[in-house]
């Protein structure tokens, strides 16, 4: 099923409390009950808090992932003892997305609230530890007797969740949490909630000791109250210089405002201020600074920005620099590779730096073998993975997951510990992806490498020697984890784990997002972003993007090849700017047609590198059925090849092939096709995103009359011919200097995007005169009723004499296997030529009379 995450507070999201929920509705009971389930499909109905029920409440991304997969009715929250968090729930308190009691709204003003289900009621969330207690009316105490009715006492309905049971949660915030920015703020339990739980139940339960609510780091202290830190200035001075100063406006200006407020705006918190703002790229000098700085701490009527806010802010910048930091390292690692004069060198100078940076980012050993093997290959010598491993020499810290059990299921956790950020795996395809710093890339040889880093990990189990209190048990378990059935079994489990697993239907889904070599290109703006695995990206262009660059030989080569029609050229570059989108909605197929040497292949050949991992070459069997009538049947997985794709060049057809109209409508109809692949046990599908583009010297045959068809005919006509033109300086290395300018021409294609974005594809005439002509040259009929045939309405002509006339005409040309039976014959002619029953019960068509043989032939 579709379900997306809700965005709630990440105090909430990074505890291991989480559970799922179903409606279930007994026959006996007057409406239905929400049932609590764990992940694994487990009914939650044992005793609650004990060391079992714990060990199977969740993470969120695996609740969030058993709700997709089993059709659970949704997420839900499980409060535990010493949980550090308490959940309120308001019943009957909502009408019409309003809060209707006074009294609540005041009281969960300052913390995260979202509505229930239902949307009649509230949750609250709050930080520290309370018994859970419920004061609910019973019907006889409501006015009129009525369940659901205000209570005759005057007081609302409330229920403390602080030890057991569970609420459901919805990320469907308050219009307050919305206003008040509380998006990602659960607050510590306030006064006013204490003294409600008092008065409610005459104690104020077992209220929370600072020391003892076990926060999760900085996301929570990010989403705690306006209250100063108490931070030194050294503090602060570490937290902010963990920040870059080179940011937005509005990031620097808060930036500038936590420390304001935490400091009370002190002439010592100004300099520190001034010092980092000085390190960003728009630092306009100290004046400027100072002019913010006076303007803060006036009320003006919201939250401040706390030192709360710089926390938060400085744990997403580190994700973000971490990334970074691993793309430096596979770009430094290439520099020093490249900078080897020699094998000696490399051994003795460059490997220690590589290991180093290895220590670091353990992920990329992949890589860094192909680096070292591809380079030592220069020099004539060839490199295995063992000869590899002994040139690196890494010394890796401890492993994350020392306490892991002796198991199958241990060494799983330990891999996933040490790699699972940088794995994906996508079960509807059993794919494994890695992520790169910049982009998933699927796993090299389906299963190897992930089984490379189980065998990785379990190299390093004697590192965990000291953790263990039976070295004999231990070392007899590092013995039996280096067998084959081991790593097979590691890989398997975490096949199945939630932190890895991800649908399909989650890959490459925001069709505006470009992958590139350094980050992601919004294609609606034209703005390169940060890259982020969350956005699972899993395709890369063939080059980095720079908004700047230029590509003047690409320009003149589409000058060149179109005779300086600038109408061509833009519509050209625009077809390609509307394949870039990967959202196809025109429907369109582009037919490249002419002679050799046009210019195509040098045009397509650089655009297809542009579009790198965004391209696929797709057999022309796959769009065209060739003269002995074969198509491309059977499990199609050349469809499945295609997914994610955004330009799919045709390899050219054989003359005389006949377009599968079928296959070319499902294709760029903007309807989800099926795919499988040979070995594949069942389908899956698969949402178009691609333009196909087939060059040819040879028109493909279209049966087909109808508009269906003919409206998805793009025709490109390529009609210079570079080897005898006498106007063109023919150039041999063309197609290399075109490389150079790959970031050139994606910038121009991401600019011609976006000019369709704005106005379309705008066809120009040569374009609509070239589809025209084939339509013509492609009516199969036309010229045999031309030099066949008479038209009149007061003839008619028996349907047999029409078919022998059309056959012996046909096979003549060679046209007989387009129209073979006297049916299709008929279904071609009944839209102009009705048919009817003549004398004696011989079928005629009216309005069609034959030529004289003579006059034919």
């Amino acid at each position: 099923m579709t379900f997306s995450p809700p965005d709630i507070p990440q105090v909430l999201r990074q505890r291991k409390q989480w559970l799922v929920w179903r409606l279930v509705k007994k026959p006996d009971e007057p409406k239905p009950r929400k049932v609590p389930f764990y992940a694994n499909g487990a009914p939650r109905n044992g005793e609650q808090g004990t060391a079992e029920d714990l060990a199977q409440l969740t993470t969120f991304d695996a609740a969030v992932h058993a709700v997709r997969e089993r059709g659970y009715t949704g997420l839900g929250f499980a409060p535990i003892a010493n949980g550090g968090i308490v959940a309120l729930d308001f019943d009957g308190c909502v009408s019409g997305g309003q809060i209707t009691d006074a009294r609540i709204e005041a009281l969960i003003s300052d913390t995260y609230a979202e509505f229930s289900p239902s949307g009649t009621g509230l949750r609250a969330f709050y930080l520290g530890a309370m018994a859970s207690r419920k004061d609910n009316a019973h019907k006889s105490k409501r006015v009129g007797g009525q369940a659901g009715a205000a209570r005759l006492d005057g007081l609302f309905d409330i229920e403390f969740f602080g030890h057991n049971g569970f609420v459901t949660v919805t990320g469907e915030a308050t219009p307050d949490t919305q206003l008040w920015g509380l998006q990602d703020t659960v607050a510590p339990l306030s006064q006013g909630v204490q003294q409600l739980y008092a008065q409610r139940f005459g104690d104020t339960g077992p209220l929370p000791n600072p020391g003892a609510v076990a926060l999760a780091g900085e996301a929570n202290l990010a989403a705690l109250g306006p209250e100063k830190l108490g931070w030194t200035m050294d503090q602060a001075r570490e937290y902010l210089f963990d920040c870059k100063a080179s940011v937005s406006r509005a990031e620097w200006l808060n930036a500038l405002m936590a420390l304001h407020h935490e400091f009370d705006g002190s002439e010592d918190a100004l300099d520190l201020a001034d010092e980092w703002s000085a390190t960003g790229d728009s630092y306009a000098g100290r004046k400027d600074v100072e002019g913010r700085w006076d303007s803060f701490g006036r009320d003006r009527g919201g939250a401040p920005i706390t030192g709360r806010w710089l926390l938060s802010w400085r744990r997403d910048q580190m994700a973000a620099s971490n990334d970074e930091r691993m793309r430096g390292a596979l770009a430094e690692m290439q520099r020093l590779l490249k900078e080897a004069p020699d094998m000696l060198t490399l051994q003795t100078r460059v490997m220690p730096d590589v290991s180093r940076l290895l220590l670091e980012f353990p992920i990329l050993e992949i890589e860094a073998y192909s680096l070292v093997a591809g380079r030592a290959k220069e020099f004539g010598l060839a490199i295995n993975k063992t000869e590899f491993k002994k040139l690196i020499k890494v010394e890796r810290p401890p492993a994350a997951a020392a306490v892991a059990p002796l198991t199958e299921f241990g060494n799983t956790e330990r891999m996933l510990a040490r790699y699972g950020d940088s794995l994906m795996f996508c079960p509807d395809t059993a794919t494994w992806y890695v992520w790169t710093g910049v982009y998933w890339r699927t796993a090299m040889g389906g299963n190897t490498e992930v089984a490379h880093y189980a065998k990785e990990t379990i190299k390093d189990l004697p590192s965990e020697a000291a953790s263990h209190a039976d070295p004999g048990e231990f070392f007899a378990f590092c013995s039996l984890s280096q067998r084959a059935a081991m790593v097979a079994a590691m890989v398997k489990l975490a096949e199945s784990d939630p932190r890895v697993c991800v649908p399909s239907s989650e890959l490459d889904k925001h069709r505006h997002l470009l992958g590139v070599k350094n980050g992601v290109v919004d294609l609606r703006t034209g703005a390169l972003l940060p890259a982020s695995p969350d956005l699972r990206i899993t395709l890369s262009a063939g080059c980095e993007y720079n908004p700047g660059a230029k590509c003047p030989l690409f320009e003149q080569t589409l000058r060149d090849v179109f005779f300086d029609d600038l109408e061509m050229v833009e519509y050209v570059a625009r077809t390609f700017g509307y394949a870039l989108q990967g959202q196809p909605r025109e429907d369109m197929m582009f037919i490249a047609f002419g002679n050799g040497a046009n210019g195509k292949s040098t045009i397509f050949n650089a655009v297809r590198k542009v579009f790198g991992g965004y391209a696929r070459s797709a057999d022309a069997a796959s769009f065209i059925s060739d003269a002995m009538g074969g198509n491309a049947g059977g499990p199609r997985e050349d469809l499945l090849r295609l997914r994610g794709a955004r330009f799919v060049y045709v390899n050219e057809p054989d003359e005389g092939g006949e377009l599968r109209e079928g296959a070319v409508k499902a294709m760029t109809g903007g309807d989800a096709i099926t795919a499988r692949g040979i070995q594949a046990k069942h389908s899956i599908e698969i949402e178009p995103t691609w333009t196909v583009y087939m060059p040819t010297n040879h028109k493909p045959i279209i049966k087909g009359t109808d508009n269906g068809i003919w409206r998805r005919m793009g025709l490109l006509p390529f009609e210079r011919d570079f080897r005898n033109d006498p106007h063109i300086v023919k150039d041999d290395q063309r197609r290399e200097k075109l490389e150079a300018e790959l970031p050139g021409i994606l910038a121009l294609i991401v600019r011609a995007g976006m000019r369709y974005r704005q106005s379309g594809l705008n066809p120009p005439a040569k374009v609509l005169a070239a589809s025209a002509d084939y339509r013509k040259d492609m009516d199969l009929l036309g010229e045999w009723i031309e030099e066949c045939c008479e038209i009149d309405e007061n003839l008619h002509t028996k349907v047999s004499d029409l078919w022998e006339s059309w056959e012996t005409y046909a096979r003549r040309r060679g046209l007989v296997r387009f129209i073979s039976s006297s049916k299709a014959l008929g279904r071609r002619l009944d839209s102009r030529f009705p048919s009817d029953k003549g004398s004696k019960g011989v079928r005629i068509r009216r309005g069609i009379g034959l030529r004289d043989i003579a006059d034919v032939f």
